[in-house]
């Protein structure tokens, strides 16, 4: 009797040891492991739990296709870039007037006789050519000397009869007076054409050696 007893009282203290055993490790082990360890206990054969296989939920996701759009050209920025300068305006180029080599001529020159009396009044003539393109007044000179003299420094002249011309651009052809002395003595003489202008300066001269010739 007292030994069956005794078999009892181990029996349940095993019985309790296994209970707290298993509240010991089920936190560890969790509810799978904790099962191996209770059959393990207890004697028995241990059934592998086997969790439902999880479902999968698959989404049809439609086929993307892509689209081969061409980019534009993007351009490549300068490494260095340039620095902007400022505009400077150009300068306003004037034209400037051209020297003008332009002169005031005599082309040709006359008297309106080539013979005449000492005290006689003479008629001489000119054409000019004005080349400056402004009318200009200029004075006609004449003067006469002995063709037999060396210079003009006995050249004579009539003061009262000279005479200033207005003229024109171009050719034009004008006309004084010259009074001859009364003591000249019979021969012949060269004659001087000239023109002055404005200022009295000397703008040309001409000459022709015997044109006129004065008799007794």
């Amino acid at each position: 009797m007292l030994a069956q007893h005794r078999a009892a009282y181990s029996g349940s203290m095993s019985f309790a040891r296994a209970i707290f055993v298993f509240a010991l490790f089920t936190p560890i082990l969790g509810a799978t492991g904790s099962k191996f360890v209770v059959s393990a206990i207890l004697g028995q054969s241990p059934q592998t739990v086997v969790a439902p296989a999880a479902q999968v939920a698959v989404v049809s996701t439609p086929a993307m296709v892509a689209i081969s759009t061409p980019l534009p050209a993007t351009p490549r920025p300068s490494s260095t870039p340039t620095p902007l300068t400022a505009l400077t305006p150009l300068p306003t180029v004037t034209a400037a007037a051209s020297p003008t080599t332009a002169t005031t001529t005599l082309t040709k020159y006359w008297l309106d006789q080539t013979e005449a009396h000492a005290g006689d009044t003479i008629t001489v003539r000119y054409d000019i050519e004005n080349g400056t393109g402004q009318p200009m007044y200029i004075g006609l000179g004449i003067s006469m000397k002995s063709s037999s003299a060396a210079s003009w420094s006995s050249a004579f002249i009539d003061a009262a009869h000279d005479v200033t011309a207005a003229v024109p651009p171009g050719s034009s052809t004008h006309t004084r007076y010259f009074t001859l002395p009364d003591h000249l003595a019979p021969g012949d003489y060269d004659v001087a054409w000239g023109l002055k202008d404005s200022s009295g300066t000397q703008i040309d001269v001409a000459s022709s050696s015997g044109a006129l010739r004065i008799v007794k």
